[in-house]
């Protein structure tokens, strides 16, 4: 099957706005995982807070429930030391840095539209472009997930999906 000179030209369009989109659907799922990090980083916070209090409040009691306080204050140094050791408060910070990064590049490569279609770069400029943007992408999160995993939240990705095809539409409008 030969493939007409044209054929390419939208083979590598296609490309392009799949990249784009695979990229904004990631920056909007890397979104909403920091803000559930940031909630449940504020919701643990709270928590030993009250810990905290309610173990000080217990040595005013300590006489009579000294098995209560006990539990409170050993809860509370337990939270402590397990709060330290959670990932979601590395996580908010990491994936709030990144995201500007990852903002940048997409707007770079969204910047890039307007000449792939009016046909002002090649085939050939185009696949470089999408290397380019991949390898910059993968940069960006290869440093910051290095000892972090992403979880996986389909409900987020569906959220991401439907922003994602928003903002694509709102581009190809712009277009």
């Amino acid at each position: 099957m030969k493939i007409e000179e044209g054929d390419m030209d939208m083979e590598q369009r296609e490309s392009y706005w799949k990249m784009l989109s695979e990229f904004h659907s990631n920056i909007f799922y890397y979104e909403m995982i920091q803000r559930q990090s940031h909630i449940w980083n504020q919701a643990f916070k709270i928590s030993l807070a009250v810990l905290t209090a309610g173990s000080v409040a217990g040595w005013q009691i300590w006489e009579k429930l000294s098995t209560v306080w006990t539990v409170i204050a050993c809860t509370s140094q337990v939270a402590l030391i397990v709060y330290e050791l959670l990932p979601f408060k590395a996580r908010f910070k990491d994936i709030k840095t990144l995201n500007a990064l990852l903002w940048s590049i997409a707007l770079c490569a969204d910047n890039h539209l307007f000449d792939i279609e009016h046909d002002e770069l090649s085939d050939g400029q185009i696949n470089d472009l999408i290397t380019e943007y991949k390898k910059l992408w993968k940069s960006a999160e290869d440093k910051f997930f290095q000892d972090d995993l992403i979880p996986k939240n389909e409900n987020f990705r569906q959220q991401a999906a439907k922003k994602t095809r928003i903002y694509m539409k709102q581009i190809e409008k712009e277009e």
